[in-house]
Order: C-alpha cells, then structure tokens, then sequence
C-alpha cells in the first residue's frame, strides 16, 4: 500500500490532475468574476487590486466594496503577508502583551513572530490595531522577500527614518514604491489598501516569475532523465506513454501556456489502457529513478 501511495504522489506530475473533480467545481464556483462596487474601472490601482483579490491575498467586504482609501492597521498587514508569502506556522503562544487570545488576528501575529519578521513596538507591544507606515510596510517586504537594493539615483527629498532607510531606499530601487511628485517618499505616512494591494501585485508579478523560471528548470531535469532510463520500460506501451509525458514536460518548457493539464489527460488515458503488470513495472521505474520531491514540486505548479 505504501508503494502505491508513493506512486500516486510522483506520477500524478505526469498523467493527471489531482482531485479532477474538485478542480472541476472550484472552477465553476469562481467562473463569475468579482466587481467591486467602489473600485472603477479608471482608479489607478484597478488592476492591482483585482490580482491580489484573486489570489485570496488582501479580501473584499461582505457588502461588495474592497474600500481602497481605508488605512491598514498592523494586524491586518501582517495576515496580508502570511497569506502573500504561504506562512502557516505559529508560535505557541505571542509574547506581546496587547494581543490578546481572542483578537481576530492572534494566529496571523503569532505566524509572523514564528518567521522573525515583526519585533513590535518596545515593551512587548504589538499594537495590532495601529495603522502602519510605510516605512514599517517596506521594511517587512524587504525582510519577507530577502529584497537588495539596485542602482538607484534618486534621493527623496524628504527625511526617512534612521532605521528604515536601507529598507525604504530598497524598496524605492525595486520600483516597489516610488516618490510623489514633490520628491518626497513620505515614509511616515499611514497607507491604504490601495497602497499595499499595488505593492503586493508588483512582488506577485517578481515572485511568479521566479516560480516559472524554477519549474521550466525541473521540466528540463525530469525529461533529461525520461532520456535516460526510457530503455529501462520493457514494453512497446510503456515506452510510448514515457514519450507523452516527455513531449508534455518539453511543450511546456517551450511554451508556458501550453495546456499540460489536457495533454497529462490523455497520457492517463494510456496508462489505464495497461496491464496491471505493466502499470506496476512503469510504477517501479518511476518510483526508483526519479526523485519524489522533485516530481511533487512540478504536480504543484502544473497542475
């Protein structure tokens, strides 16, 4: 049982999606795009603001507004970063003294004290329904997301902070952020959804590039090393099912809107058609010359 197990989970990768049928619902549920009632389709972070929303990052009101202009308090923008960055791991209990047990953001602060990115305010204080400033904002995204600074020729024309110019001045050469038009990057000020909503689409744009950069990576591994023990598959049938997965893995290196999930689709289609000896030879094969962790990350991102 436990080989079969083993299985499923390294070449699912290969011959189809996990769950079709949940996948199937979750995409019918989500088909009627959400239209928040207060964002126009001219406001300037628009676009932003529906990216982060979609992604289940930063939510909308009950009553259909996303209320762009509200400032962020401190509790909200750390579960904003939890969910940002997938942090899910919590201390066991939080050392700040003001954020009690049945605060809404308890977890969320005791996920970011776990991951070392808040320090509080001195005291043991946390100040979880305090309005953040963006000098605090970018010092968390530059920590959370291990930013350096690049070439940068401006300077602000207003002061920032002793212990936040590295991460403001960081920020601001990522063009993560930038100066209003007198200069000035108001590093003290409190800011609104809108704000954080563009700050955190730009870094999903930098973090999904990333991801596909390190999965056409693993594409490339896993069918160099198809190439390699393909003679190892005793049958005509085997062989010929390797190829589609090989041929799959290659489309999608070359093209990233290539649909894998179709194509992993009717490779599952070649495997039901073997024998039970067939499919556990291939099983073996898999489970012996490849590496499980790898094959997991790609099931992730492919599929």
């Amino acid at each position: 049982m436990k080989k079969i197990l083993c299985f499923i989970l390294a070449v699912v990768v290969f011959i189809t999606p996990l769950y079709a049928d949940d996948n199937v619902a979750k995409d019918t549920a989500t088909s009627e795009k959400t239209v928040f009632t207060d964002v126009s389709d001219n406001y300037w972070a628009k676009d932003a603001i529906y990216k982060v929303y979609e992604r289940g990052i930063i939510n909308g009101y009950p009553d259909g507004t996303f209320k762009p202009n509200k400032l962020v308090t401190r509790a909200e923008f750390v579960a904003i970063v939890n969910r940002m960055m997938g942090y899910k791991y919590k201390k066991s209990k939080t050392s700040f003294k003001d954020v009690s047990k049945n605060h809404w953001a308890y977890d969320s602060i005791r996920i970011a004290e776990r991951k070392g990115y808040i320090k509080g305010v001195g005291n043991n204080m946390f100040k979880p329904n305090g309005y953040i400033t963006k000098a605090q904002v970018c010092t968390i995204i530059t920590r959370t997301n291990k930013l350096t600074r690049r070439s940068y020729n401006k300077k602000p024309t207003d002061a920032i902070p002793k212990w936040a110019e590295k991460h403001v001045m960081t920020m601001l050469s990522n063009r993560l952020i930038g100066l209003d038009s007198n200069g000035r990057v108001n590093s003290d000020q409190y800011v609104t959804r809108a704000f954080i909503a563009n700050v955190v689409s730009k870094l999903v744009v930098k973090n999904d590039k990333k991801a596909v950069s390190e999965t056409i990576q693993k594409c490339k591994e896993v069918s160099k090393r198809l190439d390699v023990v393909m003679d190892l598959f005793k049958s005509d049938e085997q062989k010929k099912l390797a190829r589609m997965i090989k041929t799959n893995l290659d489309a999608y290196v070359k093209n990233q809107k290539h649909d894998y999930k179709a194509a992993a689709s009717v490779a599952r289609k070649e495997y039901d058609k073997l024998s039970d000896e067939e499919k556990e030879e291939f099983q073996n094969t898999i489970i012996k010359y490849f590496d499980l962790n790898t094959l997991m990350l790609l099931r992730d991102k492919l599929l």
